[in-house]
């Protein structure tokens, strides 16, 4: 409990071979970014930076051009969607 601010992003996904159900599952991969006591915001500026969404242009109007580092996280089994 150090009195600064956290933000925990989850960023992918790593596939591995269960050995419950003998299928590739997906496991998520996240960073925890911390700042400076008092800078709050600075690190909720810098998530709707990297984001991908334009949810996050909406809100936040601080992004001019989206960097494409993160996105929206999906429910279910897998974090993101596979890609081809």
């Amino acid at each position: 409990m150090s009195g600064v601010p956290q933000l925990v992003v989850p960023i992918g996904q790593v596939p591995y071979e269960s050995t419950i159900t003998n299928h590739t599952e997906y496991l998520p991969i996240s960073i925890s970014l911390y700042a400076a006591a008092g800078c709050d915001y600075m690190l909720w500026d810098l998530a709707a930076a990297l984001q991908v969404s334009d949810y996050a242009c909406k809100v936040w109007m601080l992004i001019k051009q989206n960097a494409g580092i993160i996105s929206s996280v999906g429910t279910g089994a897998l974090a993101y969607p596979l890609k081809a």
